[in-house]
């Protein structure tokens, strides 16, 4: 791990791979200064990939994100979501492959998402029994420190009913201000604990960098990802042979470090022990403060 003091430090880059919560956006507001380093990596002929695991489709994002003052054209060329890979998939009959059914019949455990359903909106029911399989939806803003226990019940139900499960955001965690909340990742990271099975889209899983590489028109050489959190971003990035950066003075990373209080070293070993891989998966090229 090499600490650096700018992005503007790394040589060798056409293509920066931002993520979205926890590095420009704290779920509230912007970052000082995050605009003005995008803006000037432009400048200097970079392009600039927000990837993300969000399950916005890229359409509502980049509307979103407008109205916010994040604009496409002028501060980013192109934004990747784990919503949209998947979206992709379902179109491409993700949902039949998996239950091997053309009548299939699917259950939406959290908040609904119209735009990821709306090729398959009428096979949804709101009867978990009926269901062939299951798709885990986020939280909402109100998510807090501990799993709700009513969708704890719904996915032992779905357990019991051996029902796979779809997940578009492997997020165990955001960063909504100065608070930590649960991610749509933790309900499916419980649902594979006892027993159930996931099929994922976003960070880590080497797809959705392949897939943004694809898009941005860069090669993983000449490529970096800048993350809040080892265990998708810095991990997916080593996973598709890219650098990343790791950012130690905002978001999730930085919540934990110091609430737990460890070094770096320490940190990234019990991460590693937590996702049962080994600590080279989790370490980045490179540290950084902040995008500044």
């Amino acid at each position: 791990m090499i600490q650096i003091e700018s992005l503007y430090d790394i040589d060798g880059v056409d293509t920066f791979l931002f993520d979205m919560y926890g590095v420009l956006w704290n779920g509230q507001d912007w970052y000082s200064g995050v605009k003005d380093v995008l803006q000037t990596l432009r400048a200097k002929g970079k392009r600039i990939c927000i990837l993300s695991n969000q399950t916005l489709v890229e359409e509502t994002f980049i509307r979103l994100r407008e109205q916010q003052g994040l604009v496409r054209g002028r501060d980013y060329d192109d934004v990747v979501t784990s919503g949209a890979l998947c979206l992709q998939e379902i179109k491409n009959g993700l949902f039949e492959k998996i239950t091997k059914k053309q009548d299939f019949r699917f259950y939406v455990v959290g908040k609904q998402n119209l735009a990821l359903f709306e090729p398959i909106q009428n096979h949804e029911t709101s009867i978990l029994k009926e269901a062939d399989i299951i798709y885990i939806g986020a939280f909402g803003k109100e998510g807090g420190a501990v799993l709700d226990k009513e969708i704890q019940q719904l996915l032992l139900e779905a357990k019991e009913y051996q029902l796979p499960a779809v997940c578009a955001n492997p997020d165990v965690f955001w960063i909504d201000g100065e608070q930590r909340k649960l991610a749509q990742g933790a309900a499916g990271c419980f649902y594979e604990e006892i027993g159930g099975k996931v099929v994922w889209f976003g960070k880590p899983f080497k797809e959705i960098y392949e897939y943004a590489l694809k898009v941005s028109g860069s090669s993983a050489e000449r490529s970096i990802m800048i993350g809040d959190m080892l265990a998708t971003d810095i991990r997916g990035a080593n996973r598709a042979g890219m650098r990343s950066v790791l950012l130690t003075e905002t978001g999730v990373t930085f919540y934990d470090l110091q609430t737990q209080k460890q070094s770096m070293a320490d940190f990234i070993a019990q991460q590693a022990r937590q996702n049962k891989c080994e600590v080279a998966d989790l370490t980045p090229t490179y540290l950084l403060s902040r995008v500044k």
